[in-house]
């Protein structure tokens, strides 16, 4: 009887080492569980916290909140504002803008400027067109009237 008892017992410690975690580190079905568990709750009081959030900071709204009387403007509006005159550059102007071509006909004309097309009384950079010619258009600025010409 001795020999039955030995090898049921054997066979018990075997079942019991197979259902057993093999380290204290290995985490069973049940413990997996649990830890899903917690973490759903976790994330459902994250989104109930985060959706009434402005119902808790009612009170650090109020401390962030500044009188008016306490902030002073760095940069005071002018009460004497200075208009200063900037001379034109007209050069300057000629070397940036290229008359590249003008198309006259009976019933428009159209000069093109830096691959842009305008029209008598369009503006370019601030100057209007207030003649078109064959050769040249003339703009008028606030320091009186320029001319482009084509370059050949």
């Amino acid at each position: 009887m001795s020999i039955i008892y030995e090898a049921l017992q054997k066979t018990q410690i075997e079942d019991a080492l197979q259902h057993t975690p093999s380290s204290q580190n290995e985490m069973t079905r049940d413990d997996w569980i649990d830890v899903s568990i917690s973490l759903i709750i976790a994330f459902l009081l994250a989104i109930i916290i985060v959706a009434h959030y402005p119902q808790f900071n009612s009170k650090s709204k109020a401390i962030l909140e500044v009188p008016d009387d306490i902030v002073k403007p760095v940069i005071k509006p002018a009460t004497n504002p200075k208009i200063i005159a900037v001379p034109f550059d007209e050069a300057a102007y000629k070397l940036n803008h290229i008359l590249n071509g003008v198309f006259v006909s009976d019933e428009e004309k159209i000069a093109m400027v830096n691959n842009r097309f305008f029209n008598i009384g369009d503006n370019i950079d601030g100057m209007k067109v207030i003649s078109i010619e064959p050769d040249k258009i003339k703009l008028q600025h606030t320091h009186g009237i320029m001319e482009l010409r084509i370059v050949v």
